[in-house]
C-alpha cells in the first residue's frame, strides 16, 4: 500500500524493494534525527547552507531576468489547469534547477522534504523577496544577494529554532483509522518510547 515493495513476474521476479523516493529518505532521516535528539536548528542550518551554496553558484554565471517571469507563468498555468504537465514548483527548487547541476537539485529536494516532514507544511511563497533575490543574482551583486537571501529565508521559515524535532507525520498515528493495524500502532508506540 505504501509502495515500498512491488511484485515482478518472470525470471528473477517476486517481491522486490522499490527505489526509495526523496520523501521516503526524508522520513527515515527525521526518525534518525529524532533518535539522536536533534532539534530544528540543524534543519534551519542545512536549509541556509544549501541555499547559500546555490546562490554562490548562480552568482558566478548570473541569471536571465526573463527566466523568473517564465517560472511564474508556468506556475500560474499549472494552478489554473491541473491537467497541464507543469507542476507547481517552489522558488527554492526552481533556483536549484537554474544551476543546471542535478546534485544541487537533489539536495534542495531533500532539504525541502525534511522541512515538509518536520513542519507538516509546504514552504509558502514570498513573491517580493523572490524578485529581489533573483534581481541581485542577475546583476551578480553578491552583497545584495546575501541580504536578499536572508530576507527570503526569514519569510519562508516555518520552524522555530531550538525545538526538538517531532516524529514524521508519515508514520501511522496511534488513533488513526484505515491502514493503521495493530502492528502499525505498536511500531509507533515503540518509536515514541525509544525517542
Amino acid at each position: 500500500m505504501r509502495g515500498w515493495i512491488e511484485s515482478r513476474r518472470g525470471c528473477g521476479g517476486g517481491l522486490v524493494l522499490t527505489l526509495p523516493t526523496v520523501q521516503d529518505l526524508a522520513t527515515l532521516t527525521i526518525v534518525y534525527l529524532c533518535l539522536k535528539g536533534a532539534c530544528t536548528d540543524q534543519l534551519i542550518d542545512a536549509s541556509m547552507s544549501v541555499h547559500r551554496a546555490i546562490i554562490r553558484k548562480l552568482l558566478m554565471s548570473g541569471g536571465d531576468r526573463r527566466a523568473l517571469r517564465e517560472f511564474r507563468r508556468a506556475n500560474t498555468a499549472a494552478r489554473i489547469d491541473p491537467h497541464l504537465s507543469l507542476p507547481s514548483a517552489s522558488f527554492s527548487r526552481w533556483l536549484a534547477a537554474q544551476t543546471g547541476n542535478r546534485c544541487f537539485t537533489f539536495v534542495m529536494d531533500f532539504v525541502l522534504a525534511l522541512y515538509e516532514e518536520s513542519a507538516g507544511t509546504h514552504l509558502s511563497a514570498a513573491i517580493a523577496e523572490e524578485e529581489l533575490l533573483w534581481e541581485a543574482i542577475c546583476s551578480k551583486d553578491k552583497h545584495r544577494a546575501n541580504i536578499a537571501l536572508d530576507h527570503y529565508l526569514a519569510c519562508i521559515e516555518h520552524l522555530r529554532a531550538g525545538e526538538k524535532l517531532s516524529m514524521p507525520h508519515a508514520l501511522p498515528g496511534n488513533g488513526s483509522e484505515g491502514s493503521a493495524t495493530h502492528a502499525a500502532r505498536l511500531t509507533r508506540a515503540l518509536i515514541d518510547t525509544i525517542v
